[in-house]
C-alpha cells in the first residue's frame, strides 16, 4: 500500500536486510532509504537469500511484498524478496505495473536480474518507460574494479550500449571521479549525472581512547574478502614488520578461492586471527577496540568500512584507490603504496613508533574529519537532485 500518497522509489539491489555479506551496498541502501523516506514511499526489490547461500531469510514470504523494518531506518518499508531464480522479465513487468513507482534505483553494474532485465523491461514495455530510471554504478567502474577481466567487461559495456539500454538513463555518480568513469566506460556524453555522495552512519559524540604503548600495534582488517580489498597485500606487509603488529580479520569469505590463499599465509603468523562476520550493526564497536584499521584496497567509490573507522575516532590505513586521500596531511591516517611492500612498511613502522600523545592527535583528527563529512542536510539537497522529474 502507499504510504501517505507519497510517491513510490523503488530500490533494487541482488542483496539487501536481513542479508549483510554483500558488505557497503547494502548499507548504502539503508542510508539512502534514510534520506529519501521523508519524500518517497521508499519500497525494495531483492532476492530472498543472502551473498553465497541458497537459504530463504528466516520469516520471509517470497515473491510478494513483505512489511520490514530495517534497523537505522525512520519507519517500515516494504520489501519484495524474489526466491531463487527470480525475478523474471516477466515479473519486472507485474511488479512495475503494479507498484507504479515513479523512480527505479538499480544499484550496480553487472546484474543479470536487478539491472539487465529491468533495463530490458523498460526497452520492451511501453508501460513500464513511464518511471525515471537511476543507475548508480557502486565503484564498478573504477580502475582497480575493471582490471579484473577487463575484455569481458568491455565487451558488456559494449553490448548494452548497442541494445539502446542506457537511452534515457539517469547516473547517480558518488563523487566528481566515478562521474568521469561513467563517461569513460559508458558514454563520453551523458548529460544527466547527478553528483551525490554516500550517505554515512552518524560519528560518536566523543572519543573513546585506546591505550598505545611504542612498539606495539593492533590492527583490524574489516571487509569483504575479495581480492580486490587486497588482503593478502596486507598480510605481507605485516609479516614483514614482524610479531610488534596483531590483526584480526572480519568479514564475509566473498571469494573462496582467494581466503585459502590469505589463510595459507596467515597461518604460518600467530600474529593473525580470522575472527568471522560482523553485523552491520556492530561494525563500529568493533572497530573501536583496535588501533586501527588497515585496508589496503584496489578501488572503493566511497569505503564504508574507512569511514566507519574514523567516525569512532579510529586513523585508517589504506590506499590512494578511495575517496579517503590526503590523511597524513590531515593527521587521520595513512595512504600507502599497495605496489610496493618496502614503502608500507616504512609508514608501518612509523605507526609502530608511536606513542600516546602522537597517536591520541591521529584519533581525534580521525572523528573530526568524519565529522565533517557527515552532513545530512547536504544529503538531502544532493538526492533532491537524484530523485527529482
Amino acid at each position: 500500500m502507499q504510504e501517505n500518497n507519497k510517491p513510490i522509489a523503488l530500490l533494487c539491489y541482488d542483496f539487501f536486510y536481513p542479508g549483510f555479506k554483500a558488505g557497503g551496498p547494502i548499507q548504502s541502501l539503508t542510508n539512502l532509504i534514510n534520506v529519501l523516506q521523508e519524500t518517497f514511499d521508499c519500497k525494495v526489490l531483492t532476492s530472498a537469500h543472502d551473498l553465497y547461500s541458497d537459504q530463504v531469510y528466516e520469516g520471509v514470504r517470497v515473491n510478494e511484498w513483505n512489511t520490514v523494518t530495517v534497523p537505522g531506518t525512520a519507519r517500515a518499508i516494504e520489501v519484495w524478496y524474489a526466491e531463487n531464480g527470480k525475478p523474471a522479465l516477466s515479473d519486472w513487468k507485474k511488479i512495475i505495473t503494479q507498484c507504479k513507482p515513479e523512480f527505479i534505483y538499480l544499484n550496480g553494474m553487472y546484474s543479470y536480474r536487478f539491472v539487465l532485465l529491468p533495463l530490458l523491461t523498460k526497452k520492451l514495455y511501453k508501460s513500464c518507460r513511464l518511471q525515471v530510471y537511476v543507475l548508480s554504478p557502486r565503484g564498478m567502474l573504477q580502475r582497480g574494479s575493471m582490471e579484473g577481466k577487463f575484455a569481458k567487461k568491455k565487451i558488456y559495456f559494449s553490448l548494452i550500449r548497442l541494445l539502446g539500454l542506457m537511452k534515457g538513463i539517469r547516473w547517480h555518480a558518488t563523487n566528481e571521479e566515478e562521474e568521469k568513469d561513467i563517461r569513460l566506460n559508458i558514454h563520453a556524453n551523458a548529460t544527466y549525472i547527478q553528483i551525490a555522495a554516500n550517505v554515512p552512519k552518524k560519528p560518536v559524540e566523543s572519543l573513546e581512547k585506546m591505550e598505545k604503548n611504542v612498539g606495539r600495534l593492533s590492527i583490524v582488517y574489516l571487509s569483504l574478502i575479495a581480492e580486490k580489498k587486497n588482503l593478502y597485500f596486507l598480510l605481507e606487509l605485516i609479516k614483514k614488520v614482524g610479531d610488534r603488529v596483531s590483526l584480526d580479520i572480519y568479514g564475509p569469505l566473498k571469494d573462496p578461492a582467494y581466503w585459502q590463499k590469505c589463510k595459507a599465509l596467515a597461518d604460518t603468523m600467530p600474529n593473525v586471527q580470522y575472527k568471522g562476520e560482523v553485523l552491520p550493526q556492530n561494525v563500529q564497536s568493533t572497530i573501536s577496540k583496535y588501533h586501527l584499521l588497515a585496508l589496503p584496497t584496489k578501488g572503493e567509490n566511497f569505503g564504508h568500512a574507512l569511514y566507519e573507522s574514523l567516525s569512532v575516532g579510529r586513523p585508517i590505513v589504506t590506499s590512494y584507490f578511495t575517496p579517503w586521500n590526503n590523511l597524513e596531511e590531515k593527521g587521520a591516517g595513512w595512504n600507502v603504496d599497495i605496489n610496493s611492500i618496502d614503502a608500507a612498511s616504512a609508514v608501518l613502522n612509523e605507526i609502530i613508533a608511536m606513542g600516546q600523545e602522537q597517536f591520541d592527535q591521529y584519533c581525534t583528527n580521525a572523528l573530526q574529519l568524519a565529522k565533517e563529512y557527515y552532513k545530512p542536510a547536504t544529503y538531502k539537497q544532493q538526492y533532491q537532485k537524484v530523485f527529482s522529474k
